[in-house]
C-alpha cells in the first residue's frame, strides 16, 4: 500500500498525510508484514501508534465512545 511504501522510505510527511486520509493500518503484504513490521524511524513509529490508539470521549449522557485518534500534521 502507499502507507507501507511511505513507512519503508521513512517519509514522515507522506505518512502523516496518509494517516489523516484514513489509510488502513491493518493491511499486510503477502509475506505478512504490516506497517509496524516495516517501520524503522522513531517519529513514524510514534505517528503509527497515535493513529492506532483509540481515544475515548465522553458523550453528553456520560457514556464513553471510542473514536479513532488522528495525529496532527506538524508544521
Amino acid at each position: 500500500t502507499a502507507l507501507m511504501i511511505a513507512v519503508e522510505q521513512n517519509s514522515i510527511e507522506i505518512t502523516e498525510f496518509l494517516l489523516l486520509s484514513n489509510a488502513d493500518l491493518d493491511l499486510t503484504r503477502l509475506d505478512g508484514q504490516g506497517v509496524f513490521e516495516l517501520v524503522s524511524d522513531s517519529k513514524i513509529f510514534n505517528l503509527l501508534n497515535e493513529a492506532a490508539e483509540p481515544a475515548e470521549e465522553i458523550s453528553e449522557n456520560n457514556d464513553t465512545e471510542t473514536v479513532i485518534a488522528v495525529p496532527k500534521l506538524s508544521q
